[in-house]
């Protein structure tokens, strides 16, 4: 949870990570992975 790099998903992409890192609680709920991407999120990343 402490290393931005290991965010899957958009959240992986985002130019955003290192600030916002997306709320783990609702990808653990929504996906079952802490580290996948912030299901609630609107932001789209700049791939």
């Amino acid at each position: 949870l402490r290393d931005p790099e290991r965010l899957k998903g958009k959240c992986g992409v985002c130019e955003f990570k290192y600030v916002c890192g997306g709320c783990r609680a609702r990808a653990y709920v929504r996906r079952g992975d802490l580290l996948d991407e912030e299901p609630q999120c609107i932001h789209v990343p700049a791939y």
